[in-house]
């Protein structure tokens, strides 16, 4: 009779640690699920505010992936460095915070146009244009294959963070045509 009442014991033990588990499940699917929001309407209001350096961005980005990769590297270590040096100058210290904050919308432009550049990219690989092109579709698809990638272990993170070079590489590239035309 004793015996049995541990089983009950055990029994909601585990109903109790798959309903944590459950939940546990539930509010990262949830949060994953904000996350794609986000990034889906952040980069929709970007491409359509910025219609014409967005399409620059994309083609920049599926025209010369390798460049933008390389620039998208350099420009992750190298602006850094430079903030650190500038910092620790007494002299430097105002441009260093300015370079930061620059960097620091640099890098959250580049990370929502990475879906941009994805869905451009997949369809101009798929054959569907042969032109990069930015419209909603190439944003949602790009934000829900980014996402996608992003969950596979190990080679997700990979992939992702070489899209985000690419395209980091493609905004600096855009940045840099822009100071030498001016």
């Amino acid at each position: 009779h004793e015996s049995r009442g541990l089983g009950d014991v055990y029994k909601r033990q585990a109903t109790d640690m798959g309903t944590t588990e459950n939940k546990g499940a539930a509010i990262a699917g949830v949060f994953v699920l904000g996350q794609l929001v986000i990034a889906i309407v952040t980069a929709l209001v970007l491409t359509w505010l910025f219609r014409h350096t967005s399409l620059k961005i994309v083609h920049s980005a599926v025209q010369n992936p390798l460049r933008s990769l390389g620039y998208g590297f350099v420009l992750l270590v190298v602006v850094p460095v430079a903030v650190v040096l500038l910092l620790v100058t007494g002299l430097g210290a105002p441009l260093g915070l300015m370079l930061l904050l620059v960097y620091g919308l640099l890098l959250l432009v580049a990370a929502f146009y990475a879906s941009v550049v994805t869905g451009a990219w997949l369809s101009h690989m798929i054959g569907w244009s042969h032109q990069p092109l930015v419209t909603w579709k190439h944003v949602v698809g790009g934000a829900i294959v980014l996402m996608l990638i992003s969950l596979v272990p190990v080679v997700g993170w990979i992939v992702g963070l070489g899209i985000f070079f690419i395209t980091l590489g493609s905004v600096a590239d855009l940045l840099i045509t822009c100071y030498k035309q001016n």
